[in-house]
């Protein structure tokens, strides 16, 4: 059973597909990179299932906390 009463289990399934969103980030983010200047702006990643915007966020040498639910973090 999955769902909200069981939210792991329901996140590893949605994110059970490599790449469901591909590598690239996400759109708005990237378009927000002036916002992010190196090395001096914190940015919190929650639920950020595959990792391609922590990933895009990391790679702007920005310091990164991210926490997901997901159990499979291949």
């Amino acid at each position: 059973m999955s769902g909200f009463n069981y939210p792991q289990e329901m996140w590893d399934e949605r994110f059970s597909t490599p790449e469901l969103f591909g590598e690239e980030p996400n759109a708005f983010l990237a378009s927000q990179a002036h916002r992010f200047p190196s090395g001096k702006a914190l940015a919190l990643a929650l639920a950020d299932g595959e990792g391609r915007n922590s990933v895009w966020l990391a790679t702007m040498a920005c310091p990164l906390w991210w926490a997901s639910l997901r159990s499979n973090h291949d």
